[in-house]
């Protein structure tokens, strides 16, 4: 039995992409419109940020030893002006989600908007 959302987004889909929530998904609609309208371009949809310190690649822990390498995967990215953009949709910022903002603009020198109710 598949556990309930704790903050009780429910998943959307649209053009075939599965959001995590109806906030998220809306906020896609109008980022295709934007790019419509070519007021925006080149829209990434989870645009994927290995976490690398030194060269190396950061792992997660398992019981017997070194996990997965870590990775933040934020909501979308996108060209404006001449800018990359790169947005991370909040329906609740968490603890977790700023650390996870935090190493990826540290590690990748960009800056991360929240957007969302979370901001």
């Amino acid at each position: 039995m598949k556990r309930p959302n704790k903050y009780a987004a429910k998943k959307v889909t649209i053009d075939g992409i599965t959001f995590h929530s109806a906030g998220e998904a809306a906020r896609y609609r109008e980022l295709k419109l934007l790019e419509r309208a070519g007021l925006i371009s080149s829209l990434e949809i989870q645009p994927c940020f290995p976490l690398i310190i030194d060269g190396k690649p950061l792992r997660g822990w398992k019981k017997d030893g070194l996990g997965r390498p870590l990775k933040v995967i934020l909501d979308f990215s996108f060209v404006r002006n001449g800018v990359t953009v790169y947005e991370d949709f909040k329906g609740v910022d968490t603890p977790v989600s700023r650390l996870k903002r935090a190493l990826v603009e540290n590690i990748y020198q960009i800056k991360v908007t929240v957007t969302g109710r979370g901001k």
